[in-house]
């Protein structure tokens, strides 16, 4: 976690100083929500907040994006549409019923188009009493400066190394997964006609418990932002370097699939059977490449 940002983040809280609106730029949109849930679990809370506590259901339903006070808004493809934004309006219209606070996150709001980006401004430019908004980029220069110039500017970089760390995998089993996932993306990305049968052959030979798919998909979302962000011109993780067949890959090719393993860590939250959920992964993959 980038502690000093947080750490902030809290004492605004305990000062009753929270600002309405916050823009963080980070290299690493999905660790900077991770580590964002537990202010938003403190914001949210109606009981004195601890870590594991299980006085209420609020931050398990946080965690998975399903708590009716906190909204999370993604691009739908390409860009942040008017129609999200509108919605958005619309459920924080009412008042909120268990909590005090209502809470919204835009993941990626460098993706809004010119109509959304109108449309976001006015809700900050007039901030309601008890509503709490954090936009997440990875560059601020690609948010329109009216926007910017209404929030609060953070800044929260993460280290190259960080998802293993995160996740708290030691250097063998590290290893471990980086050969499962070099040996199945190779087959997803470069043969493609077998790609159901490289579930069985690769994959579940190999791991068969729902937690380890998890954190496989988590490795993987981080190895396609990796060379996104080498396309982009961001610092990148060199760990990946075995992974080179993904550089011939565009940017929109990369994005496109990022979102396809993103949304299936979200689908991951529900109970799901895992033949079919890794079968319909493998095939979305592949008509990215039509």
């Amino acid at each position: 976690m980038a502690v000093n940002i947080f750490d902030k983040l809290n004492k605004e809280i305990d000062n009753n100083k929270l600002s309405h609106a916050y823009l963080i730029e980070t290299n690493n949109c999905d660790a900077c929500l991770n580590d964002l849930k537990s202010i938003i679990k403190r914001i949210c809370c109606q009981n004195e907040y601890s870590n594991n506590c299980d006085k209420c259901n609020i931050c398990h339903l946080i965690d998975i994006d399903s708590f009716p006070n906190y909204i999370l808004v993604k691009n739908e493809g390409t860009t942040i549409k008017k129609s999200q934004i509108i919605e958005l309006k619309r459920k924080l219209d009412f008042k909120p019923i268990y909590s005090d606070n209502n809470v919204y996150v835009i993941q990626n709001v460098e993706k809004l188009n010119s109509s959304s980006s109108n449309t976001m401004l006015k809700m900050i430019e007039e901030p309601e009493d008890n509503i709490y908004c954090f936009l997440l980029t990875n560059n601020k220069e690609n948010v329109i400066p009216t926007i910017q110039s209404r929030c609060e500017l953070l800044k929260v970089n993460y280290s190259n190394a960080d998802i293993f760390s995160y996740l708290g995998i030691d250097n063998e089993k590290k290893e471990f997964y980086l050969d499962i996932l070099l040996k199945y993306l190779d087959k997803i990305e470069n043969e493609k006609k077998l790609s159901i049968y490289y579930n069985k052959s690769i994959l579940l030979k190999n791991i068969s418990d729902k937690s380890d798919i998890e954190i496989l998909f988590k490795i993987m979302f981080d190895i396609y932002d990796s060379f996104f962000r080498k396309k982009s011109g961001f610092d990148y993780n060199n760990e990946y370097s075995q992974f080179n067949f993904l550089e011939k890959k565009s940017i929109k090719n990369l994005e496109s699939k990022m979102d396809i393993i993103a949304k299936c860590l979200n689908d991951m939250s529900i109970n799901f059977n895992l033949d079919l959920f890794l079968d319909k992964f493998v095939i979305e993959m592949g008509e990215v490449d039509g």
